[in-house]
């Protein structure tokens, strides 16, 4: 629907200002993929996990600090 992004957005940044972290689930892969580039692309540092992902290389996912 109308909003949806503008919505998650303010409340991530509701959630941020708490020293809180966020996680957003999404339908499909490729949609995970291409929040995380639009939430990269508003200043919001994001990552995604994925099952086509190396368990090995996801060591840093949700450990970034903004």
């Amino acid at each position: 629907s109308r909003g949806q992004i503008d919505h998650l957005i303010e409340n991530i940044k509701k959630v941020v200002k708490r020293n809180e972290r966020v996680l957003v689930t999404t339908l499909t892969k490729k949609m995970s993929e291409d929040l995380t580039d639009y939430l990269n692309g508003a200043s919001i540092v994001s990552d995604y996990l994925h099952s086509d992902i190396d368990s090995i290389n996801t060591g840093g996912v949700g450990q970034r600090t903004l």
